[in-house]
């Protein structure tokens, strides 16, 4: 078996032996691009994240901050959130270790969404941060070139998992595909490259905006970010209901 593997391997040509694989594999209904784009989803993934821990195109690079793409390439739900975050370990996830993470996972959970379903990555993949005086970081936004440099990243990533639906988390990330506020947009349908996408707020912006707006009004946002997170959801299970999106009826008890 393996002698016949290498013959064939040294007569034939790699595109002759994807053509077979194709042709003896794919399903009749099943179009052969999609096919073989399907199956390579796992490299091109892989071969992403060697890419993004490599990355030194930004100064910010030197601060070892970076977040890599979390999914498997199958996921039907891409989120983009905006960058890496202080104090989150090097070559982490989106949001990983954060209590914008808990806050994401507070909503989702009482929803019932099932976050397998649901791909990673951030629009800067490094942390958008300057040095104090003091020798500590604080979070700045990032520049127009940190935001083109990591634009081909998530090119390549929507072209690459073609995902049924993009959920954008902050103003920044908005930005980089609609010039619009997150106040104005927030859960509302637009599109990006003809795929259905939302915003909603990030939970970054909960956090910095307590000490400076009131309560009654952060309180509002809350709502506006639970209220849109749920809207969203259902529409996607609506639209695609063979994805289940959902695990559990918890959703029923918010309607």
């Amino acid at each position: 078996m393996y002698l016949e593997l290498e013959t064939l391997l040294k007569n034939h040509s790699p595109e002759f032996l994807i053509k077979e694989l194709v042709e003896n594999n794919c399903p009749d209904d099943y179009n052969p691009l999609d096919y073989v784009q399907d199956i390579v989803k796992p490299l091109a993934v892989s071969k992403l994240n060697t890419i993004l821990k490599d990355c030194s195109c930004c100064e910010i690079s030197q601060y070892n901050i970076k977040t890599l793409f979390k999914g498997t390439g199958y996921e039907p739900i891409l989120v983009i959130g905006e960058s890496a975050l202080i104090g989150q370990s090097n070559n982490s996830f989106p949001f990983t270790d954060t209590e914008e993470e808990d806050m994401l996972n507070k909503v989702f959970n009482a929803y019932g969404i099932d976050i397998s379903k649901l791909a990673f990555i951030n629009t800067v993949n490094c942390c958008c941060a300057r040095t104090k005086s003091d020798g500590t970081l604080q979070k700045r936004a990032p520049t127009q070139q940190e935001t083109d440099e990591c634009k081909t990243y998530l090119d390549y990533v929507i072209r690459t998992l073609s995902p049924k639906m993009i959920l954008l988390i902050g103003n920044i990330s908005l930005n980089t595909f609609k010039k619009d506020t997150i106040f104005k947009m927030h859960g509302k349908q637009f599109c990006i490259k003809d795929i259905p996408a939302f915003a909603i707020y990030t939970p970054s912006y909960f956090l910095e905006m307590k000490d400076i707006k009131s309560d009654s009004s952060i309180e509002q946002d809350k709502l506006d970010f639970t209220e849109d997170i749920k809207n969203i959801f259902l529409w996607f299970n609506e639209t695609y209901p063979e994805e289940n999106i959902f695990i559990n009826d918890n959703i029923k008890q918010y309607m």
